[in-house]
């Protein structure tokens, strides 16, 4: 497989980085595993295929399932594939979770540690000093944020991207308004999440932000072009 993220769904199964000299990691391309077709037979992992990719509820451009540094599964719609680079979209959720596991698992950051601490509030907000990084990560943080609405005049989203959060997206999403059960009460879907998670990570790292990613997780895993 080329070292492109040639998909919209995509399942990465980033098993143990660290212990990479006993996986076989992509050098330079994905193995495909032995018994890929075998273990993609079973009732669970039909029903999951089927879903994903044949069921009118969802369209998928792609699907790629690894397991061990080994390819599981491979699918793409008849407009994609291995060669045609895709946009990432909502996958750099899961990129950006990732290096902030990363960063935690290299005592850079802890999960518990209070958002207030890299972004802090003037209002003095209550719920807002019971936030911690993990909320972030579980996109549970209290934040009202809608990035459904087709109304640009409300969306949080375009806001952020196109409008008066444009200058500073991250510290934008961190001054929202929160409901008053605070964080941990719901999961809300929202892009103002890991811009906020990135704009830690840049205070984190300082003049090594541009290289982090690259050094931490796509050196490691040999891809060379993530455009």
């Amino acid at each position: 497989m080329k070292n492109y993220f040639a998909m919209t769904v995509i399942l990465l199964f980033f098993v143990n980085l660290a212990s990479a000299n006993t996986t076989s990691w992509p050098l330079p391309d994905w193995e495909t595993s032995s018994k890929s077709s075998e273990r993609t037979q079973t009732r669970q992992c039909q029903k999951f295929i089927n879903f994903a990719t044949k069921s009118h509820q969802l369209k998928t451009d792609g699907l790629l399932v690894i397991k061990d540094g080994l390819i599981q599964y491979e699918f793409y719609d008849s407009k994609n594939n291995l060669n045609i680079a895709h946009p990432l979209w909502s996958i750099s959720k899961t990129i950006t979770a990732t290096l902030l596991g990363i960063a935690s698992a290299d005592g850079r950051i802890s999960l518990e540690q209070k958002l207030e601490l890299f972004y802090p509030r003037s209002d003095e907000n209550e719920r807002y000093k019971e936030i911690m990084i993990k909320n972030l990560l579980y996109l549970d943080t209290g934040f009202v944020w809608d990035e459904g609405s087709l109304d640009a005049s409300i969306n949080s989203l375009v806001k952020m991207l196109y409008g008066q959060g444009h200058k500073d997206m991250a510290k934008f999403a961190a001054t929202r308004n929160i409901i008053k059960e605070g964080p941990s009460y719901k999961w809300n879907y929202s892009t103002g999440g890991p811009t906020i998670t990135m704009g830690i990570l840049k205070k984190i790292y300082g003049d090594e932000y541009n290289s982090m990613p690259w050094r931490n997780l796509f050196n490691p895993l040999n891809m060379r072009n993530i455009v």
